[in-house]
């Protein structure tokens, strides 16, 4: 297939035009997950920021530092795989709204064999890509979850020996 044909139909992607309502409720579950792993984010920070103080009110000795060390580790992992959510989440919605415009662009009647052959390449690329981004986000959410209440876990530990 020549790049011309295959650029003009790329380039026209995005000139289709969707109906909000084809992807209002896609946005509005991406924005709920999106808000509940900001949370963990917010959370572990402040879980960073109050073992911080914790450590300066006590002079230092807190209690065992492997304790300490676990916690502090556990809620920067909270942050790190909520933050790769967010990137995974974002570019899954992008997937979904590329899949729909191709969806859109197939099933015009004026399409050439090439251009269509292209285009359900393009799709089935999206949907492998989108497939791959919610994988990792269900795992990343979880991983998120779990290693802000380890962290909190071992931080009230902390807090009971002293």
């Amino acid at each position: 297939m020549s790049t011309a044909k295959r650029s003009s139909a790329v380039s026209r992607l995005a000139d289709v035009k969707l109906e909000k309502e084809a992807y209002e409720a896609d946005l509005q579950v991406n924005d709920r997950a999106q808000v509940f792993v900001t949370e963990i984010v917010r959370l572990g920070l402040l879980a960073i920021g109050g073992t911080g103080f914790l450590i300066k009110a006590h002079e230092g000795r807190l209690g065992p530092d492997w304790l300490l060390l676990s916690s502090l580790v556990l809620f920067g992992i909270a942050i790190g795989t909520a933050l790769f959510h967010r990137y995974f989440s974002t570019d899954c919605i992008v997937c979904q709204i590329a899949i729909l415009r191709l969806i859109m662009r197939l099933e015009r009647t004026d399409l050439d064999e090439d251009t269509q052959q292209t285009l359900k390449k393009q799709l089935g690329s999206r949907r492998d890509r989108q497939e791959r981004d919610m994988y990792y986000c269900r795992r990343l959410t979880l991983c998120a979850a779990i290693a802000l209440a380890g962290g909190a876990l071992c931080l009230a530990i902390l807090i009971g020996l002293r």
